[in-house]
């Protein structure tokens, strides 16, 4: 009986630490393509900072 309860355990615990592993992994997934669109959109507001002085000190 105790046998049965010590490898029920043991399942539901190697159970609770795969699901961990893969919220943990799609966590990290998700979290990088935020910082991409991040980077991205810092970028082009960069680029558009950089044309928009260049217009200003053109005089246009």
């Amino acid at each position: 009986m105790l046998a049965l309860f010590g490898s029920e355990f043991v399942l539901i615990l190697a159970a609770a630490l795969i699901g961990f592993a893969l919220g943990w992994r799609v966590r990290a997934a998700s979290h990088a393509i935020v910082q991409r669109n991040m980077e991205r959109d810092v970028e082009d507001l960069r680029r558009r900072l950089g044309e928009a002085a260049v217009r200003r000190a053109g005089g246009t």
